[in-house]
């Protein structure tokens, strides 16, 4: 596993399995060496579009730019069979025999081994913008408030923010240092890439934009 193919070039991402390594490369293909009594460095033929990898104990995991998952090696644990329908996702993890996806509306799907509950995800976990996997234990990063992209054009603004956000008001002020100049939006509604004319009647484009928990 510490000899690296020879002529391997163009990575842009690695990832290491207890005995196996993962390398991706910048055209989308995945290139794997090491331990492979369970097959987790045989890499599954025609696999290309990947665009993120993780290794668990024995299993290897790609993430392809559709937002599909597909895995290989080790699945005594079913740490390798991805739930039917898994798509829209964003990042990977692997535990020792579980697995983590991430996906782009926030929410968080784990499979394989549960003796301790690591593939249990907590009720009411959305909002996650990071996963990692500790062997055992599964991990997600929670942002406090989800991120707001604003794009202004004369007198029309373009908001987007995730999908899960649907519990947050959007406000707005032209005065950052006064906390109680904050201003809610009712006649902008909370989806996703909505585009609207701002007639809120404050000033337009000094106009600071959050999204703040209901």
């Amino acid at each position: 596993q510490l000899t690296v193919p020879a002529g391997l070039t163009g990575i842009v991402a690695i990832a290491a399995g207890y005995g196996h390594n993962l390398a991706l490369k910048s055209d989308g293909t995945v290139v794997a060496w090491g331990y492979n009594e369970y097959g987790q460095s045989t890499v599954p033929g025609g696999l290309t579009g990947v665009v993120a990898i993780a290794a668990g104990y024995y299993h290897s995991l790609a993430l392809r730019s559709d937002g599909t998952v597909v895995a290989w090696g080790s699945n005594g644990n079913g740490e390798s069979t991805v739930p039917i329908g898994l798509t829209g996702v964003a990042a990977l993890a692997a535990g020792t025999w579980h697995s983590l996806a991430l996906r782009s509306d926030g929410t968080v799907v784990a499979w394989g081994n549960n003796d301790y509950g690591q593939s249990t995800i907590p009720t009411g976990l959305n909002g996650v913008i990071g996963i990692a996997d500790g062997g055992v234990t599964s991990m997600a990063l929670v942002a406090d408030a989800p991120a707001l992209v604003v794009h202004a054009s004369g007198d029309q603004v373009l908001l987007s923010w995730p999908l899960w956000a649907q519990n947050f008001a959007l406000q707005a002020t032209t005065n950052l240092t006064d906390k109680n100049s904050w201003v809610t939006l009712t006649n902008l509604p909370i989806t996703l890439n909505s585009q609207r004319t701002v007639t809120d009647g404050i000033p337009f484009p000094a106009k600071f934009y959050r999204l703040k928990k209901q």
